[in-house]
């Protein structure tokens, strides 16, 4: 692996990588797994174990969500992996994310996996892999997460410290 690469894993099955600014290559890294390189993000298949869906999987899920696939620590859902999806087609669904067209980039991959229009949105919105669980300061009254690093109230115990001088509860 590259030094500027950063990897992520769910579950030991999914990696994702920060691809590096290169020409588009085919590279093998040393554990013997070949990745395509280039730039934005791209899904290296470690071992599977079923996690991803084969095009028959996929058109009989129906518009039920998806019961395998990485978990997006930020909003719970699992993410779609397509195992029959061209490369192709990939290429064409991840253009239209850059250039900011995400309905088109659901209608490209709905019609290259034959998925419903809720798992297209659900990839489409996670094309960069699930995002990673954040980590907020805690309320310096009761000691739960806060929404943000810069909140000054909390969503539990409602204390309000906006003016220091006098901290009080909503």
């Amino acid at each position: 692996m590259h030094a500027d690469e950063e990897t992520f894993t769910d579950e030991g099955c999914v990696r994702f990588q920060k691809r590096s600014r290169r020409p588009s290559e085919l590279v093998p890294d040393l554990d013997g797994v070949s990745t395509a390189r280039g730039s934005g993000w791209v899904r290296r298949n470690i071992h599977m174990d079923k996690m991803s869906y084969s095009r028959a999987e996929v058109l009989a899920a129906g518009n039920g969500p998806p019961e395998r696939g990485p978990i997006c620590h930020e909003c719970g859902a699992r993410i779609p992996v397509f195992e029959d999806i061209s490369e192709a087609a990939e290429r064409r669904v991840r253009q239209c994310i850059r250039e900011n067209r995400p309905v088109m980039a659901m209608i490209e991959l709905k019609e290259a996996t034959g998925c419903s229009p809720a798992w297209a949105k659900l990839w489409v919105q996670h094309s960069a892999g699930p995002k990673s669980v954040r980590k907020t300061t805690p309320c310096p009254h009761c000691g739960r997460p806060l929404r943000t690093s810069l909140a000054k109230q909390c969503r539990f115990c409602w204390r309000d410290w906006h003016d220091e001088d006098s901290v009080g509860q909503l």
